[in-house]
């Protein structure tokens, strides 16, 4: 489930997860980066990745472009942490561009960014 950090309530992720509603939570948090929770793992934070090349110029498709990418990864083996990782790259990369379809992160991009930072 992925929801905004700023939407949670208090026991919101311990009520999703004990009540069977998710395999996982992952709360986005802009800059922040994003806090991954799932059953029986310790809760991830992972900061939003940095991209000097690519200053931010506009959010809009950001929070799009994590969920697509966490999800291509996730669903394809990857643990968690490999898929909010490269979440996160796809994010950040969103921000770097003005409007949501002027510039996407190319598989290739996303998968060369990914080794530099892990």
């Amino acid at each position: 489930m992925f929801v905004s950090a700023g939407a949670l309530g208090d026991g919101a992720i311990d009520w999703i997860l004990g009540a069977g509603r998710a395999q996982a939570v992952i709360a986005m948090a802009g800059a922040d980066g994003s806090h991954v929770y799932a059953r029986g793992n310790d809760p991830l934070h992972v900061p939003a990745a940095r991209l000097p090349e690519r200053p931010v110029v506009d959010s809009n498709g950001a929070g799009d472009a994590y969920v697509a990418a966490f999800l291509t990864y996730w669903l394809e083996g990857s643990p968690l942490p490999e898929a909010a990782a490269a979440a996160t790259i796809a994010g950040t990369w969103a921000c770097g561009s003005p409007g949501t379809h002027t510039d996407q992160i190319t598989r290739a991009r996303l998968t060369e960014l990914l080794a530099a930072i892990t």
